[in-house]
């Protein structure tokens, strides 16, 4: 049986989106704390390379130090994911978006999708 609909027509699901963020600079913390306090997700995991900024961020946002990845392709395979938010310099926002996308996951990137075509 299908989850219920809200006022707005919009059908619920009981279980939080799981959440990876990708770069944990400003955006990936503001919009990742922004998923924390949605009861409809949950950001389990984070990727950044720079260890004192993962650091901090998975501090900020609660995640357990096995879920703080160096390397996105890393999270993407080793994390239990339904989507990602990709909040990286914007030159490396078309491959991550592939990389997530091509395992299935939903993708929420920060403009723009690529910087060239």
């Amino acid at each position: 049986m299908p989850a219920p609909a809200d006022d707005s027509g919009v059908t619920r699901s009981s279980t939080p989106v799981r959440v990876g963020v990708v770069g944990c600079g400003f955006i990936g913390r503001a919009v990742g704390g922004e998923f924390r306090r949605d009861d409809r997700a949950t950001v389990v995991a984070i990727t950044e390379p720079d260890a004192e900024t993962r650091t901090d961020a998975g501090t900020e946002l609660r995640i357990p130090p096995r879920n703080r990845y160096g390397d996105y392709e890393r999270m993407l395979v080793a994390a239990d994911l339904d989507a990602v938010l990709v909040a990286t310099p914007h030159t490396l926002h078309y491959e991550q978006v592939v990389a997530a996308m091509d395992r299935g996951l939903h993708v929420l990137c920060e403009k723009p999708l690529t910087t060239d075509l």
